[in-house]
């Protein structure tokens, strides 16, 4: 068997955010990332979203573990608070890291994260 350095050298991932698109759905924040892994390996991470108002504060946000092999599209949600959301802009901040709580570090690949903002308007 090769030593573990070895193999990372032959081995890269990462993963491209495209088109994300986020919508208010009832009492939760909906969000559809379009994820490419680049590459030849899996790409190992945690996508993490936080919903903001013009102020800055953050009114709902939700993290789940990822795993990309291909090109994807998941669908995730958080819950939004309980009194609802008033009309107005609101900003949503998308982030895909590569590291998992439930995976040693040294086995997850490295790669840069993966970064994306958008605005969501409520009427």
């Amino acid at each position: 068997m090769l030593p573990l350095q070895y193999r990372k050298g032959r081995v890269s991932t990462g993963v491209q955010l495209h088109e994300v698109a986020a919508a208010v759905e009832h009492d939760s924040l909906a969000l559809r990332p379009h994820l490419t892994r680049v590459g030849n390996g899996a790409y190992l991470g945690t996508l993490r979203a936080v919903l903001r108002d013009s102020t800055g504060r953050a009114l709902a946000s939700l993290s789940s573990p990822l795993a990309v092999y291909y090109e994807m599209s998941p669908r995730l949600t958080a819950p939004l608070p309980t009194a609802g959301l008033p009309p107005g802009v609101y900003q949503v901040q998308v982030e895909a890291a590569a590291e998992r709580e439930d995976i040693a570090p040294e086995l997850v690949l490295a790669s840069p994260p993966a970064r994306s903002t958008l605005v969501v308007r409520l009427p």
